[in-house]
């Protein structure tokens, strides 16, 4: 995130179907590689600040109210995340006809411009990683290895001002024997048809 601080403005928990889903205010970041200081003799993460805040802002609201970590240890999730990043100001109209000012909203985005995907910058494993690194852990899950299924999006912002959001959903994983429909890539219909390439 870029933004000093977060807001989480939408939640909503469903116990029977053991689904979470969460709205966060600001612009999404990527993580950042550690970097080793040679004069302290240690690597320094930049990202860990940041991260904190975030966990920080998660354990304050569901700290009071639920059992942390939402989803217990060993019990396998299915995770979802849409990045909606901050739209560039040249999306946007710079004045109506009559020559006033117009700021950043949705209403004024250039047509062209709604049909565009953010496909430079920030790639999803790095936007999806820095959630996963620290926020999650003894909030939402205990462990990333308890992430059986992620489904990362990056997509421009068309909520209000465009300036970037996240969506993020973890539920309990369906029975490895549903997931197996899920997973069916189409290859194994007819065996006879794969071309084996050595």
């Amino acid at each position: 995130m870029v933004e000093k601080s977060f807001e989480i403005v939408k939640s909503r928990y469903e116990q029977e179907e053991g689904s979470l889903h969460i709205r966060v205010k600001g612009k999404p970041v990527v993580w950042q590689r550690c970097i080793p200081k040679w004069s302290l003799n240690k690597m320094w993460n930049g990202n860990q600040k940041l991260q904190n805040r975030f966990h920080k802002t998660l354990c304050d609201k569901f700290g009071g109210s639920m059992e942390l970590p939402i989803f217990k240890a060993k019990q396998a999730v299915e995770v979802k995340m849409i990045f909606s990043l901050e739209r560039p100001g040249n999306q946007f109209k710079a004045k109506t006809k009559k020559g006033s000012s117009i700021g950043r909203l949705y209403r004024n985005i250039f047509p062209k411009s709604l049909a565009k995907w953010p496909t430079v910058g920030r790639d999803v494993d790095n936007l999806a990683k820095w959630l996963m690194d620290k926020p999650f852990k003894g909030v939402l899950i205990d462990d990333d290895a308890q992430i059986v299924h992620l489904d990362v999006w990056k997509k421009y912002d068309n909520r209000g001002n465009c300036n970037g959001h996240i969506d993020i959903i973890v539920k309990k994983a369906s029975s490895p024997q549903e997931a197996e429909v899920k997973m069916d890539c189409g290859l194994d219909k007819n065996d006879e048809e794969v071309i084996v390439i050595d």
